[in-house]
């Protein structure tokens, strides 16, 4: 292999795909890159064994090959050179990759590229979608997936299709986060990890980038899927099992409700969860009497807190939530206001966005003494 490529590039190249190579593990090929030369570009692969992330850069290929380095000795050494000269990759022989730029020349120690661990191939196109779409979802729903690695199934996300839109669902036993996306294409019902998508949450684009922001989502009902963006593919093993029926768990009707700003409900908020932090971490709403909502929080021998908020409400009832799992929502909803409809104090809660359709949270009371 030999390729003169521009250190900026290449630099971007190593440190995202070599978030994927894991620093602790018993097989020395998964803590380096894989760098190889394909259809005229240069690709580099990091892998953790489960999930893959592949980056693309444009480059000046002289010779194919591939050459497979550690992850972290390369991106401390890139970081050395200067950024106003290309720098050369050359592979001396399976084993040795020599770097040289601007009359300095670094060759590395590797591992033999036939010997890093496969990236499946998934080349069927199931469907594709808007990446600045799927960013804010990614950023709305992630926080509700679980953290437990006893429960898998809630450890991923579940992606299908329901009345004609794509349609995607966290939940952790005690909140359940679903959001509406529209697509094109046909939708496999499947469970992506969770923490494949905080990778790909990454690099997605950001609505100032000047690139195409469109998703293509390949799988083929098996046991792996690919994301592929922008000069990027995220490649990862799916978690098998099924999770179960949700919707049935989304209240369908409502006693009371209120609608709220969102920054003046935050606030406040973050002002019970100071006193809410001492003891149980819960917060207590009422909605009314008249068009306000009443947040209180108390812990023994701490203090108390209550707030008073202008609301429009219809109704009223009290309910209480963990503190923490309310302020999730409020912080990535990203509308003006928001709704939250109840219907007994011992019933799950639906938090929505005002002027939105296709997002909602719903959340478990916790049971407290009024």
């Amino acid at each position: 292999m030999k390729v003169r490529v521009l250190p900026e590039n290449l630099t971007r190249a190593v440190i995202e795909a070599g978030r994927m190579a894991p620093s602790r593990t018993t097989l020395p090929q998964a803590k380096c890159v894989l760098l190889e030369t394909y259809e005229g570009r240069l690709r580099v692969t990091g892998t953790d064994l489960e999930t893959a992330i592949r980056v693309y850069s444009g480059a000046q290929v002289e010779e194919e090959g591939s050459a497979l380095v550690p992850a972290a000795m390369l991106g401390k050494m890139l970081n050395t050179f200067p950024d106003d000269s290309a720098i050369t990759l050359e592979g001396i022989d399976k084993h040795t990759l020599k770097l040289t730029a601007d009359g300095r020349t670094f060759k590395m120690d590797g591992q033999d590229p036939a010997d890093y661990p496969p990236i499946p191939d998934t080349s069927t196109l199931a469907f594709k979608l808007d990446g600045l779409q799927l960013r804010q979802a990614l950023t709305r729903i992630l926080p509700a997936a679980a953290t437990d690695t006893r429960r898998p199934v809630l450890q991923a996300i579940h992606f299908g299709e329901r009345d004609g839109q794509l349609t995607l669902a966290a939940a952790d036993g005690f909140r359940l986060a679903v959001h509406e996306l529209p697509h094109e294409g046909a939708v496999p019902e499947m469970l992506v990890p969770a923490q494949t998508l905080r990778e790909l949450l990454r690099l997605l684009p950001k609505p100032k980038d000047n690139v195409d922001a469109t998703v293509r989502v390949f799988a083929d009902g098996g046991n792996n899927a690919r994301f592929e963006l922008h000069s990027r593919e995220v490649v990862t093993m799916l978690v098998q099992g099924t999770l179960p029926n949700y919707e049935q768990l989304i209240p369908s009707t409502c006693e009371a409700l209120v609608r709220v700003d969102t920054k003046t409900l935050r606030r406040e908020l973050a002002a019970a969860s100071v006193v809410a932090s001492q003891g149980s971490g819960i917060v207590r709403f009422q909605i009314g009497p008249g068009d306000v909502l009443t947040v209180t929080a108390k812990a023994e021998e701490e203090g108390t807190f209550e707030a008073t908020i202008p609301a429009k409400t219809t109704g009223r009832e009290k309910i209480a939530f963990n503190a923490h799992y309310v302020a999730d929502f409020l912080k990535t909803v990203g509308s003006e206001a928001v709704e939250l409809r109840t219907t007994t104090p011992s019933a799950p809660g639906l938090w929505l966005p005002v002027g939105e359709d296709g997002y909602s949270q719903t959340i478990m009371p916790m049971f407290v003494e009024w």
